[in-house]
């Protein structure tokens, strides 16, 4: 059994909607599914094309030769259109034509394009017409992270289902989720699957440790410290991401809310907690900046000692006033 839906972490609301639409002949030929990137927008899509080209049952029975070669991305009936590099060229658009201009396979076909807010202007125009005006048993299903994003031109051509970002019950089903992992990742499968890595777990200790040592350790010593343990840019913006949320739990803990995402480091969080809000909120600007110069690649090694250096100073003000 292959079937697609089944797979499909949350969004069980939307998706009891599209079946509903497809038994009741009423499935828009062109959909757009909607919502931050990593939820399974693009899993969704695949069942719907299952349910839409399955022989015995619009809900998708996952057993019959059509549910299966879609399970397995094998269906004739299937052209999924995903981005190269950066943007959806004119020349995928031309391969969507193409499809389009075959015969017809089984009880319907499907073009999946995700990411549709990468679509180029070109790409775009070569698709409108067949966005406005499918062929006979064609149907159009585009992802992106929101609407707006979206050409004005599709969006008009499209009708919108929104998916959320998964809740905490809907991720601590999964088994195997530490609490923090919960939190930390936002609903965002992709984002959970990166946490769970144990390399990422040591780093993430490490990361808190380092933030626990504001005030106490030197400031160059911890500068330096941070920087081998970033890595790169990319591991820089971890680090300064997780410090952000070490903040995010100070001021919860400041005005007794639940939950803490870094639950397990709750003794440095209530010794931030003691700060100054404003304190809180300068090292959130701070942090901030130095995310931004992570972006516009600032001398790294520099920018964290100045943070760094800062940081130290204001932190110990408070603490020995």
């Amino acid at each position: 059994m292959a079937r697609l839906f089944d797979q499909v972490v949350g969004h069980s609301k939307p998706i009891e909607q599209l079946i509903a639409a497809v038994e009741s002949g009423r499935l828009s030929h062109t959909l757009l599914l909607v919502g931050p990137s990593g939820i399974g927008k693009a899993l969704v899509a695949r069942g719907l094309a299952q349910a839409l080209v399955c022989e015995t049952s619009h809900r998708a029975c996952g057993a019959c030769p059509s549910c299966i070669r879609m399970g397995k991305g094998e269906s004739e009936a299937l052209l999924h259109v995903a981005p190269d590099g950066s943007q959806i060229k004119r020349e995928q658009a031309q391969e969507v034509l193409r499809f389009l201009n075959l015969q017809a396979w089984g009880k319907a076909r499907v073009v999946i394009i995700e990411e549709a807010h990468l679509l180029n202007v070109q790409a775009a125009n070569a698709l409108l017409k067949s966005l406005e005006e499918p062929p006979e048993k064609t149907f159009f299903i585009l992802t992106a992270v929101n609407a707006y994003g979206v050409l004005p031109t599709i969006r008009s051509r499209s009708q919108v289902t929104r998916l959320a970002p998964l809740g905490r019950e809907e991720v601590r089903g999964m088994g195997g989720v530490e609490d923090w992992m919960v939190e930390s990742c936002m609903g965002r499968l992709d984002v959970l699957s990166q946490l769970r890595e144990p390399e990422v777990m040591e780093r993430r200790q490490e990361a808190l440790r380092l933030w626990a040592g504001l005030g106490e350790r030197r400031p160059m010593e911890l500068a330096k410290a941070s920087i081998e343990q970033a890595g790169d840019k990319e591991g820089s913006m971890q680090l300064i991401q997780w410090w952000r949320q070490m903040l995010r739990d100070a001021r919860f803990c400041q005005d007794d809310l639940e939950p803490l995402i870094h639950s397990d480091f709750r003794q440095p969080i209530e010794r931030f907690s003691q700060l100054a809000p404003d304190v809180l909120h300068w090292l959130h600007q701070e942090l901030m900046e130095l995310e931004a110069g992570m972006k516009g690649n600032w001398d790294r090694q520099l920018a964290f000692e100045t943070f760094f250096l800062r940081a130290d100073e204001l932190v110990r003000a408070q603490a020995n006033p």
